[in-house]
This record gives C-alpha cells, sequence and structure tokens, in this order.
C-alpha cells in the first residue's frame, strides 16, 4: 500500500481550482523545496503554506486525505460529508464508506478564488511615489484611524435625512484624508489604520455574517469591494506624499470579516514593489504597536469590549505594557466617540464618516461624522490632533 504520509505534490494538483495554484504546484514539483519555490514564485513561505492548505481542504471535500487514511476520489459536483472507516488488526484500511451530498455553491471557495484572482492582476502594480524631501521628525508619528467607513451602506435622506452610497462614502473619505494629510507633521512613520468594519457587507445577501441580520446595500459585492479597494490605496499614495514610511492595519470588523481579509491580501500584493510601504497581515484581533515608550493596542470593539482592554492589555501582553510609558487602547465599532482612563492606559473609540442606516436612525443613534488623526511623540505620547468632516 502506498504511503500516502508523503505523498507527493503531484497528487494534489488535480485538485487545485485557480491557475495559481496550480503554478505553484507544479514550480514545487520542479525545485523539490518549498524556500526555491518561494524564490520562483516571489512569495513568502507563509503565502505558499496557507495556499498548499487551502489545496489540501479542497482535495479533502473531494473525500482524499491520505494523512486521514481518506483514498475515495468523489465525482466532481459531489462533497463529503462524512467518512466511515473499517481498520484490520494490523491497522490498515479493509473498507470505507463516504457520505456524500451535491455541493451547492461553495461560497468560501469562491471568495478565496476571487481574492487569488484580484491579487495576481494587481500584483506590484502600485505607483512610484516619490519620498519627500522636507526635513523628518523621527521622533514623531501620525496616526490615521478610519473609524467604521461601511462602504456600501445605502441610506435614503427621506428615510434617515442624509443620503449615503459608495459615491458618497469615497468622496467623503478621500476629501477627509487628504485635508489631514495637509495638517500632519513631516514625520517618518504613519500609521493608516481601517479600524473595521470598512465594508458594510460581505456577502451577496447583504447580511452580516453572524446574525443574519438584513443591511441596505447600495450596490453588489464585486462594485463595493473594488472601490473600497480604490479608496484604501489612495490613502496609503497620499500618506507616502507625506510621510517616508506608511503602515496600514486593516482591522477585522463584525460586518467585514471576510472582505476584510481579502482587502489586506490585495494590498499586500499592490504595495509589494515599494519598500516604504508595510500592510500588517496578522490574523489576531489584537494588534500591537511600539513607537518609543508609547504602546497601542488596537482592535474592532465587537469582541474584546472597550472595559476589557485595560486588563487584555496589561495581562496578555505584558512585555510590550512593561516596556512603555503611554499606552492606548484603540477601537471603534460603536460610531461614535468613547474614551476613559483606566490605571497606566487610555482607551478611546473614534467615530467614523458614514451616516445613519435605516436601523441606526430608527433606533435614535447619534454620532458626529468625522475622521481623526492624532500624533504621538515617542517619549511624550499624545501631542495634539486634528479632525476632518465629510465633504459637504
Amino acid at each position: 500500500m502506498k504511503n500516502y504520509k508523503n505523498y507527493e505534490y503531484k497528487d494534489l494538483l488535480k485538485y487545485a481550482k485557480s491557475n495559481a495554484q496550480k503554478k505553484a504546484l507544479q514550480v514545487l514539483m520542479e525545485t523539490k523545496n518549498q524556500r526555491e519555490a518561494c524564490r520562483v514564485l516571489d512569495v513568502d513561505i507563509r503565502s505558499l503554506e496557507r495556499m498548499l492548505e487551502r489545496i489540501r481542504k479542497q482535495a479533502a471535500r473531494q473525500g482524499w486525505s491520505p494523512d486521514h487514511d481518506m483514498v475515495h476520489d468523489l465525482p466532481e459536483g459531489f462533497i463529503a460529508k462524512g467518512v466511515s472507516t473499517l481498520y484490520d488488526d494490523e491497522g490498515n484500511v479493509r473498507i470505507q464508506w463516504v457520505k456524500s451530498a451535491i455541493a451547492e455553491q461553495d461560497k468560501m471557495d469562491a471568495i478565496a478564488k476571487a481574492i487569488e484572482a484580484s491579487v495576481d492582476y494587481c500584483s506590484g502594480k502600485s505607483p512610484k511615489v516619490k519620498a519627500p524631501k522636507k526635513r523628518i521628525a523621527a521622533d514623531e508619528l501620525a496616526a490615521y484611524f478610519i473609524g467604521d467607513a461601511h462602504m456600501g451602506m445605502y441610506a435614503d435622506k427621506d428615510e434617515t435625512g442624509q443620503d449615503f452610497d459608495c459615491k458618497i462614502a469615497s468622496r467623503d473619505l478621500r476629501y477627509a484624508f487628504d485635508r489631514l494629510v495637509e495638517n500632519a507633521p513631516d514625520s517618518e512613520t504613519a500609521l493608516v489604520v481601517n479600524l473595521g468594519d470598512f465594508f458594510h457587507f460581505d456577502n451577496h445577501e447583504m447580511t452580516t455574517r453572524a446574525s443574519g441580520h438584513s443591511l441596505d446595500g447600495d450596490t453588489r459585492l464585486e462594485k463595493v469591494f473594488g472601490i473600497g479597494v480604490e479608496v484604501m490605496n489612495y490613502m496609503v499614495e497620499r500618506a507616502l506624499e507625506k510621510h517616508r514610511k506608511v503602515i496600514c492595519r486593516n482591522v477585522r470588523g463584525n460586518h467585514d470579516d471576510i472582505l476584510s481579509m481579502a482587502l489586506k491580501f490585495q494590498m499586500q500584493a499592490f504595495w509589494k514593489n515599494n519598500k516604504r510601504v508595510t500592510i500588517e497581515m496578522s490574523p489576531s484581533p489584537h494588534w500591537l504597536f511600539e513607537f518609543g515608550k508609547v504602546g497601542f493596542l488596537i482592535t474592532h470593539g465587537d469582541k474584546t469590549k472597550p472595559s476589557k482592554i485595560p486588563e487584555v492589555f496589561a495581562g496578555m501582553y505584558g512585555e510590550l505594557w512593561g516596556r512603555t510609558k503611554h499606552r492606548y487602547g484603540i477601537h471603534g465599532h460603536f460610531h461614535s466617540k468613547m474614551s476613559f482612563d483606566s490605571p497606566g492606559i487610555r482607551v478611546e473609540g473614534f467615530t467614523n464618516l458614514a451616516s445613519n442606516d435605516a436601523w441606526h436612525n430608527e433606533m435614535g443613534y447619534y454620532s458626529p461624522q468625522e475622521m481623526t488623526m492624532v500624533v504621538y511623540h515617542k517619549e511624550k505620547g499624545e501631542i495634539r490632533r486634528s479632525i476632518e468632516r465629510p465633504a459637504i
């Protein structure tokens, strides 16, 4: 019997769903070395490992996972729903039953394929941006906090008091960011932080994934994602004109847990040819950043509530807490300006530029529409801030 514990890449080839996956397997078959394959494919080892894991999962759904003694391939259009295996006294497989079902539409596969196609198309296509020639303040950090943008939300003025759609969202985000860049210091480093829920929905049904609540959507999912990608890349490009180094973090929200992932992969590929840009890729719901004596814990705020941020920061990330003097817990989610001080840390929630949708309007929620840029000094902590409102 074949030792499937050491199956070859060629065995996975038939389960590859995209040209990128097929190419990766072919290069691995030729090089027989993952690091050499990464060099040829111009990807990092983590990206390659994630791709291989996706292919293995695709194979398992077709009933083929030798590491788990699943060796019965299913016909195209079917997925494995369960496997029962009878072993002999020596541990060899005697009989295996595979429960299958007709696959309707594997939405996660479709999303993964769309992400890969987007990444392949835009890889390394970012514009060349000249580094600023002005004197740079290395001891200051400009942090642009983008509250829940809800790109793709629709609101009608007659119902909510204010119109809102993708066109308005794009206009206001660009306008506010441009104004903040003009008022920013000539600092060496900038943070561009999307605090989550950048997209209003991330499925074709226009519902929240966790609760299934229906949402007021402006247009189809693909168009919403395309507009959002353009806006985020625009903001990084504008920040590059003012700062020598730009670090961008896209926080996962409760409205866009899938599209936030797609966004960061697209941006990583787009800016790969610019060494002045870092697209932060950590999957953790808590992002930590250290600037001199200043420490940040940044999260969306739906899972780790603001009141819990101080103990999460101190308890889970004690080393960073101990190295820093000025500590900030930053979040979005609530669409309002929130701030409180706890021993050793300030927790602050930033509001957004989007208007209310029908539900929030009916519930009587209100929040100021604004985007904020905060300047931090590596020894003093926050030293000033600038606020911008929508274009009109």
